[in-house]
């Protein structure tokens, strides 16, 4: 097969799609990705044709609109009815499953909402790009979906069972999972501070970011302290800042999770599917602030009803005090670590790239097409 797998957003959204190019290429087809040049390297890095895609995530989610975005009630009340009610596609239930009729009701919302922010642009693109006529305001993907093209659902069925109302092609893989390069080092100051006392408890939040990281990092550095826990805090693309200094806290800017995780207490994050993933594979209690996006709350409520982990923090309700007491929870609650353990020899025991490999062959490679991802 020859195909093109476009991956934009953050580095959450893009990874998974690099380790997928990687395990088509492994298996001897032609695969290209397409991305935004932050990500260049990444893709590079992998042994895999690259092709630039205009924009940059980074700065959008850093602009006041994006923040004023996910700190707005509008955001907040979509993100609790999609961890509420289960769309077929993307899995968000609290603990039950509803009627398929309300899966599939929330699932168009989800989609119409998505397709709301992006509408202009989209339809801009194509009519001075491609030369194609735009996409109507509703249902913007109705001929794509009553074509039989495979699903891919890039997570784990022990973290998430395959939704009810899901079609026949709805297929889910197991996570996406990528090793970090093989000329990757772990800085000597990392080394240092992991072998200097007991496994410390990570933080960090991804690309999400406030408007005062500052006041979030002495939050977090505060209630480190408050637990009696040394603390790995990534600054990541802006949600912690690299102001708090301390023997007790490492501040470190890029550093995989696939190596790091296996190697603390316990993990505090934003609740991004892919550190979400990374957590749980590790074996660790998993500690999720919300930031507003639809899915985090509900990994978070994931987490939580599996056992590896306390209730997810809303941040309307973040203080030191919380904060400790969780981190408290998460480090000290010995059958949530046991739970945490079990779920990560599960996770570790599937391959979802292989099987989402096997999935395209079957479905795709039949009909000799060049397929975009």
């Amino acid at each position: 097969m020859r195909l093109c797998i476009i991956a934009l957003g953050t580095r959450g959204d893009v990874q998974p799609c690099v380790a997928l190019a990687r395990g088509l290429q492994l298996a001897g087809h032609d695969v290209c990705v397409a991305s935004e040049r932050f990500f260049e390297p990444l893709i590079r890095s992998r042994g895999l044709r690259y092709s630039p895609v205009c924009g940059n995530a980074h700065t959008a989610l850093q602009s006041d609109s994006m923040r004023t975005l996910l700190e707005g009630k509008r955001t907040s009340f979509f993100a609790r009815l999609f961890a509420r009610y289960s769309p077929p596609d993307l899995p968000l239930t609290r603990g039950f499953r509803p009627h398929p009729h309300l899966d599939r009701l929330t699932h168009a919302m989800f989609v119409q909402l998505t397709w709301s922010f992006f509408r202009s642009s989209m339809n801009r693109a194509r009519r001075e790009v491609l030369g194609l006529p735009p996409l109507p305001a509703f249902k913007p993907h109705a001929d794509l979906e009553r074509k039989p093209w495979p699903r891919l659902c890039a997570y784990s069925a022990h973290v998430s069972p395959r939704p009810q109302a899901a079609a026949g092609d709805c297929h889910v893989t197991g996570y996406w999972f990528q090793d970090e390069a093989p000329s990757w080092q772990p800085p000597r100051a990392l080394t240092d501070f992991l072998a200097s006392g007991a496994p410390p408890v990570y933080v960090g939040f991804g690309s999400m970011a406030r408007r005062s990281p500052q006041t979030t990092t002495e939050l977090v550095v505060n209630a480190l302290a408050r637990a009696g826990q040394r603390g790995i805090l990534a600054t990541g693309w802006g949600g912690l800042t690299g102001a708090a200094r301390s023997d007790q806290i490492l501040l470190v800017d890029d550093v995989p999770h696939e190596w790091v995780f296996p190697r603390v207490a316990a993990v505090v994050h934003h609740g991004g599917s892919g550190t979400t993933a990374a957590g749980l594979r590790a074996g660790r209690p998993t500690v999720i602030l919300p930031f507003g996006l639809p899915d985090q709350p509900y990994w978070g409520d994931r987490v939580r009803a599996l056992g590896a982990g306390p209730p997810p923090i809303q941040h309307k309700h973040l203080s030191v005090e919380t904060l400790a007491d969780t981190i408290r929870i998460a480090v000290g609650n010995r059958e949530m670590r046991r739970r945490a353990e079990a779920l990560g020899e599960r996770i570790r025991a599937e391959d979802g790239v292989a099987r989402a490999v096997e999935v395209l062959e079957t479905s795709i490679c039949p009909r000799g097409q060049t397929v975009s991802i």
